[in-house]
């Protein structure tokens, strides 16, 4: 997970905080109650994003934390996902897929450029983001060619999973 230390030493009042792939909140909520920088939670499984939604609600953040049931990608469409059987489990537990076997039999979940959410919802451009999407992270950053040249992007955490098949 994202080494909160690193978050606590530069995230401020001051900053637009992009949290793509917010899981249950912990990073956003930490932003929204340590920090005070107004956030954007990107979570697009349904479950999660519902207990990411509760979280801020009991922690009474709605007023700076805006919470989006969107994945971001490369290009905007539908794109089917796995999901677990176990609803509980924290990690890893969905799969956006490209093109597989499995495809017409899986249900679909809205994935747009994070350059069109800040068109298309008004959003402001980060000056911190965060990406832990459990695989396609290179496909969030080429969704991003406007966020990423804009001046204003102070800093950028990116986890990773490295495995044999990388290129």
């Amino acid at each position: 997970h994202v080494n909160l230390n690193y978050l606590i030493s530069k995230l401020n009042r001051d900053d637009i905080f992009w949290d793509v792939g917010a899981n249950v909140g912990q990073i956003s909520l930490f932003a929204g109650l340590v920090s005070e920088a107004y956030t954007y939670s990107f979570e697009v499984e349904p479950f999660t994003f519902s207990m990411l939604i509760d979280n801020i609600n009991k922690n009474n953040l709605n007023s700076s934390i805006t919470a989006l049931p969107i994945g971001l990608g490369k290009q905007n469409n539908l794109q089917p996902i796995f999901i677990d059987n176990d609803p509980y489990t924290n990690s890893a537990r969905n799969c956006l897929y490209e093109k597989n076997n499995f495809e017409d039999n899986l249900p679909k979940l809205i994935v747009m450029k994070g350059d069109e959410v800040l068109e298309k919802f008004s959003c402001k451009s980060p000056t911190f983001l965060k990406i832990d999407v459990d695989g396609p992270e290179l496909e969030v950053l080429l969704g991003m060619k406007k966020i990423l040249s804009n001046e204003k992007l102070k800093n950028i955490v990116v986890e990773c999973i490295l495995s044999g098949d990388a290129e």
